[in-house]
């Protein structure tokens, strides 16, 4: 977990270690087991409500890549980190404005990097593969892996098809990739042997609001497996139906 305590003196955010007078603290979240999936949410949405077309594609791989970035969009580029470091702490944006660039960009670098872009590009996050999660005394199970019979693992195998397609159908419903994560994990992440309910679902989701992010990202990829063994099995299946059988073999010879 990576972060950093953050003061404000004369007008100027500083970390705790440079501070004089340390005043009220703020956390800055430097990577996503430190920030929570509400901050994940209300980053995301700051960030498509006030970056430019730009810096979206930037974050997301797609845009100039960092060493061609002039300096004047360097600044622009400053001022949106800024403002989502502002809109997840608390810290005045006019507290993180009041520092050099140079310093901006001690904090904008590393938030750019470990906690924007893995927003934007998923493919950055590795998994680590965790079975449970502890949250208020209760563990929670995430979806499991079970043997396919044919020597792999069907990911989400013991879910039921309720909880399987209310998952899904959210997914695939929003526009905002990260709007219902609560809800997505509380559905899927139950005690061992809870039943599926979505009522429990919804009271537990707004809880979940305070989990680290990287545990969406975990069930996010529980269901990205599932999604590519089943698009690999329908595919082996329907290229096995095009082969012709062993008589229809024998004819044609």
């Amino acid at each position: 977990m990576n972060k950093i305590a953050l003061t404000i003196e004369n007008g100027k955010a500083v970390t705790l270690a440079n501070a004089k007078e340390i005043g009220k603290v703020y956390t800055l979240p430097l990577d996503l087991e430190s920030l929570t999936i509400e901050q994940a949410q209300k980053l995301y949405n700051y960030i498509n409500t006030n970056a430019t077309e730009d810096y979206r594609a930037f974050m997301a791989g797609t845009g100039t890549p960092t060493e061609q970035v002039w300096s004047s969009k360097l600044k622009e580029y400053s001022r949106i980190v800024c403002g989502a470091i502002a809109e997840i702490t608390g810290i005045g944006v006019e507290a993180l404005l009041a520092l050099s660039l140079n310093k901006q960009r001690l904090f904008c670098d590393a938030f750019e990097l470990k906690v924007i872009r893995p927003l934007y590009m998923l493919g950055l996050y590795e998994p680590k593969g965790i079975k449970s999660f502890e949250w208020e005394g209760v563990e929670y199970m995430l979806p499991r892996m079970t043997a396919d019979g044919f020597g792999g693992l069907l990911p989400m195998a013991d879910e039921t098809a309720e909880s399987w397609a209310e998952s899904n159908d959210l997914h695939l419903a929003s526009a905002n990739p990260y709007e219902c994560l609560p809800l997505i994990v509380a559905i899927l992440c139950r005690p061992e042997g809870e039943k599926y309910d979505e009522l429990k679902a919804r009271e537990r989701a707004e809880e979940f609001r305070q989990l680290p992010a990287y545990i969406a990202f975990e069930v996010f990829f529980c269901k990205l497996t599932q999604i590519t063994t089943i698009v690999s099995l329908i595919g082996a299946y329907l290229e096995q139906m095009q082969k012709p059988s062993p008589a229809e073999s024998q004819a044609e010879a």
